[in-house]
């Protein structure tokens, strides 16, 4: 059987990889935020973590083509599976709370296909749902992720998107953060919207700089508002105080980030 490594404990894991996958593979599908998977990441630490032959069954780690899977937290655990010579990466799970997030994923997605949102996003290319099971498979892509902010980003999905928007309300990611978003040669996509929903069209960019400075710069809560809003505020935007005051408080009520 394949050998594994993992980077977490016990079925709380942040990811698994498959022994003869490179570095440079990994980097590309896992890009983390926190200092200390920076370090695991930098100096192969995952290696000292071999996977039990009972993790792989529990994982359902069958075939060599599963090259790279992603944990999440324990309420809504569900697995990200990189397979390689599908080249697609499938999300699934058997947690209720995963397979809410799933079903949410693929009605963002089926929305998105037929909307006239200005940004790329995955192309989901398969799913199946049911009360025990979910998952949904979507196109591989070969980009470059990033941990830091771009004004320009920001700037161009204001003036693409949300002025377009008259009312209070537009689409929402619900989880818009930097290494949420991918850039390949052509085109700059947003991934992972298991948090979609119709909502606040100002929470999306505070969101970006908030959990830039909450969760990759470490800065405390009230910080993290703060230096977030000062930089929406340098940014010169014709922003509607009101909305953003709303926005301030619906951020305040994420209990995943605030």
């Amino acid at each position: 059987m394949m050998k594994y490594y993992k980077l977490g404990y016990r079925n709380h894991f942040k990811f698994v990889v498959r022994a003869d996958v490179g570095i440079g593979t990994v980097r590309s599908f896992y890009s983390p935020s926190r200092w200390w998977a920076k370090l695991a990441i930098r100096w192969r630490l995952y290696k000292l973590n071999i996977v039990r032959a009972s993790d792989m069954v529990a994982l359902d780690l069958t075939g060599e083509e599963a090259i790279l899977i992603k944990g999440n937290d324990a309420e809504n655990q569900k697995y990200v599976v990189y397979k390689d010579r599908l080249n697609i990466v499938r999300k699934w799970s058997f947690n209720p709370g995963g397979i809410a997030k799933i079903k949410n994923e693929i009605n963002a997605l089926l929305h998105l296909k037929n909307s006239e949102y200005p940004f790329g996003h995955s192309c989901l290319i398969d799913y199946a749902l049911s009360d025990s099971y979910g998952f949904l498979d979507i196109e591989y892509i070969d980009a470059a992720y990033t941990v830091e902010c771009s004004d320009d980003f920001v700037r161009d999905y204001f003036n693409l998107f949300i002025v377009k928007n008259k009312g209070n309300s537009s689409v929402v990611h619900g989880d818009l953060t930097p290494w949420n978003i991918i850039r390949s040669t052509s085109k700059t996509l947003i991934i992972d919207w298991e948090e979609y929903r119709i909502g606040n069209k100002y929470y999306d960019i505070l969101h970006y700089y908030y959990s830039y400075y909450k969760l990759g710069k470490s800065n405390s809560k009230a910080s993290s508002l703060e230096l977030a809003l000062r930089r929406i505020e340098g940014l010169g935007l014709p922003l509607e105080l009101s909305i953003m005051e709303k926005a301030i408080i619906e951020l305040k009520l994420a209990k995943k980030i605030w």
